[in-house]
C-alpha cells in the first residue's frame, strides 16, 4: 500500500505572510508612500503580488523604487524571519516518514523567494507554485501521480477544491505546527 502524500501550502500555513505584507507596507511609508495598502490590492485586482511589479505601483521607476527593492532584498534575506514557530519541525516530521509536496499560490519567483528564506525547501520533495487560486488542476494532477493525498491548506477555497476532489484535508493554521500534531497527521490513511 502507497503512503498517503502531503501536499502543504505556504503562506499564511507555514510563514506569516501577513507579518511579511505589513514590513513591505512599512518600507512604502518610510519612502512617502501614503496608501500602499490600497495599491496592493489594485496591483492584486490583475496580478498575482510580484515585489517588483509592487514596487512600480508605488513608486514608479527611478531611486526610490530601487530603494525599495534594495531594502525588501535586504528584509528578506534573513533566514526564516517570517516562519511560524513550529514550521520547520513539523515539515520535518512530516518528511521522514511521507512525500511532501509544496503546493503555494502566488508569482513564481516570489513564492521561491519566500520559500527559499524560510529554509523549509529541502523537506519538499517537489515544489509546486500555480496562479490557480483554487489549486484544483495542480491537485488533480499531483493525485494523478501520487494517489491518496492529504491536502493541508489554510485556504476555504482549497479545503472546498480538497472536498470536491474527494481528498483527505485538513484546515492548516499556525497553531498546529508543532512534531506532536505532525504525528497525529501521519496517522491518517
Amino acid at each position: 500500500m502507497n503512503k498517503l502524500t502531503i501536499v502543504c501550502d505556504l503562506d499564511d500555513t507555514l510563514i506569516d505572510t501577513q507579518r511579511l505584507k505589513q514590513d513591505l507596507f512599512g518600507i512604502a511609508r518610510s519612502l512617502g508612500v501614503q496608501d500602499p495598502e490600497k495599491i496592493y490590492k489594485e496591483t492584486l485586482a490583475n496580478h498575482t503580488f510580484h515585489v517588483p511589479l509592487f514596487a512600480h505601483a508605488l513608486l514608479g521607476n527611478g531611486a526610490k523604487a530601487d530603494e525599495y527593492m534594495r531594502v525588501v532584498g535586504e528584509l528578506l534575506q534573513q533566514p526564516q524571519k517570517y516562519n511560524y514557530p513550529g514550521a520547520e519541525e513539523f515539515c520535518a516530521t512530516l518528511a521522514k516518514d511521507r512525500t511532501l509536496i509544496l503546493l503555494t499560490y502566488g508569482h513564481p519567483e516570489f513564492q521561491m523567494v519566500k520559500l527559499q528564506q524560510s529554509g523549509l525547501e529541502p523537506y519538499f520533495t517537489e515544489v509546486i507554485v500555480t496562479q490557480e487560486r483554487s489549486k484544483e488542476q495542480e491537485l488533480k494532477r499531483v493525485r494523478d501521480r501520487h494517489g491518496a493525498l492529504l491536502v493541508l491548506d489554510n485556504s476555504d477555497c482549497v479545503i472546498a477544491t480538497a472536498q470536491k476532489l474527494a481528498l483527505s484535508y485538513h484546515q492548516l493554521t499556525s497553531v498546529h505546527l508543532s512534531a506532536v500534531y505532525a504525528e497525529q497527521l501521519l496517522r491518517v490513511k
